[in-house]
């Protein structure tokens, strides 16, 4: 357990919550960005669009929108989570690092953000060029 290396002193600085919120927490957003991609390819999907029911293709713009401000939501949530965790115990934060099975999640927020930029409603007006450069960076 990643907790048992860490002093007294940081479980009295710390919420209970803030100990136990670990960096695997972005799972949760990286699913519902996968959603959010998922409902808009469906809506541009063939089979919904020879339909020619335009409550179908409505329906499957609500679930994008929906899926991808949760995901939103969930990520800067989490973010500023563990944005003040580092800032209060940095040793909790080292030692998710050097565990073998959690060191793989700190790249989850830049897989998060490239998710959101590829499932992002088609109502937003955001140019292909600029997802680009924000992907690239």
């Amino acid at each position: 357990d990643v907790d048992n290396n860490v002093d007294n002193n940081v479980d009295e600085r710390l919420p209970p919550v803030m100990l136990r919120l670990p960096n695997t927490a972005f799972g949760m957003s990286m699913g519902l960005a996968g959603h959010a991609i998922m409902w808009k390819e469906m809506g541009a999907a063939a089979f919904v669009v020879k339909n020619n029911n335009n409550m179908e293709v409505e329906i499957v713009d609500i679930l994008n929108k929906i899926s991808w401000f949760a995901a939103f939501i969930t990520c800067t949530v989490f973010a500023l989570c563990y944005a003040y965790k580092i800032f209060n115990s940095f040793g909790l934060v080292k030692a998710e690092y050097l565990n073998e099975v959690r060191c793989h999640f700190f790249n989850a927020p830049n897989l998060i953000f490239i998710m959101l930029l590829l499932g992002v409603p088609q109502d937003m007006n955001i140019s292909k060029q600029s997802k680009r450069e924000s992907i690239i960076c």
